[in-house]
């Protein structure tokens, strides 16, 4: 899911017209969509349900838990989980 994300329409509509602002405003926004992409990743990554590989390596670390050469993501959440 695609969020779309334009900065520039939190300025006043004043400020929207100015072509510096508009110049500028379009260099930043891929910058603010990585960061945007990157916060969520990092917060998908706390919870047991959303998280991937780092984020299920760092609870099966905290929980002592050794995961199986062929276990599926699915395998490890569930015993996180349990």
């Amino acid at each position: 899911m695609e969020r779309e994300i334009n900065p520039i329409n939190y300025l006043p509509p004043v400020m929207q017209e100015v072509r510096e602002i508009q110049e500028l405003y379009k260099g930043i926004t891929p910058e603010i969509k990585a960061l945007y992409f990157e916060s969520q990743v990092a917060l998908d990554e706390c919870f047991v349900l959303s998280a991937e590989d780092y984020g299920l390596a760092r609870m099966e670390n905290m929980l002592g838990i050794t995961p199986y050469p062929d276990d599926t993501v699915e395998d490890r959440r569930l015993r996180i989980l349990t």
